[in-house]
């Protein structure tokens, strides 16, 4: 099995609810392969706080950003049932990108499908994340991961 950690609080709910399937990332030592299974998880190797739990049903969680961050969970009450485990998914497909060289439809499509509302809105996330190690993040290389979740197989039973 292979871990896949996310770390963007916008995306928690559009992956425990099937909307982000996808995800885009720089090649690995160990390459993530079609078929692979995933452990997926927010925030892997933090320590377990309301900041990266994503139990729907928790009020101070980035699962409900809305909702004032009063932590109960920080105070050690809860803290047995804190999850930062989406689940596991089987990896569907995987291929190579380089957005400079994508049409801008193929570029929206892309966005779209990573979570993000646009390209624009993930070019600049994708510009504040990686800006400093690549001159243009844009021409380089990036692996996109499709997946199929089995936390939504497990919800429909």
């Amino acid at each position: 099995m292979v871990l896949l950690s996310f770390s963007e609080p916008a995306h928690v709910r559009k992956i425990l609810d099937g909307r982000k399937t996808q995800t885009t990332r720089q090649e690995r030592k160990n390459p993530i392969k079609v078929g692979d299974i995933l452990q997926v998880y927010y925030k892997s190797r933090c320590e377990k706080t309301c900041q990266n739990c994503i139990r729907e049903n928790c009020p101070s969680s980035d699962a409900a950003p809305d909702i004032c961050r009063t932590c109960i969970l920080c105070r050690g009450i809860d803290i047995d049932q804190h999850t930062n485990f989406f689940g596991t998914a089987r990896v569907t497909s995987v291929e190579t990108i380089l957005p400079d060289q994508m049409t801008d439809v193929d570029r929206e499509a892309w966005a779209k499908a990573d979570g993000f509302e646009s390209w624009t809105k993930a070019a600049l996330w994708f510009g504040a994340e990686y800006g400093k190690k690549f001159e243009n993040w844009r021409q380089v290389p990036w692996l996109v991961i499709k997946f199929e979740p089995d936390w939504l197989k497990e919800g429909s039973a």
